[in-house]
């Protein structure tokens, strides 16, 4: 996560919430921080970084 991080912990408990429905906007009342933050980490959790990797089999890639 560019810029901010979080822990595992409180990262579940964020996308345990959106999976039920709730917004942004009650996350960030439950869980502290903005709901600005709470929407970069549920957008960023699954982003592979594949820079300075090194890539032996194509077929191996995570899909984009």
């Amino acid at each position: 996560m560019p810029y901010m991080s979080e822990t595992a912990e409180l990262a579940g408990k964020a996308l345990y919430l959106r999976q039920h429905g709730l917004s942004y906007d009650g996350i960030a009342y439950i869980l502290g921080r903005s709901e600005m933050h709470w929407y970069r980490v549920c957008q960023s959790i699954g982003r592979a970084s594949i820079v300075g990797s090194t890539v032996k089999v194509a077929e191996v890639l995570p899909p984009i």
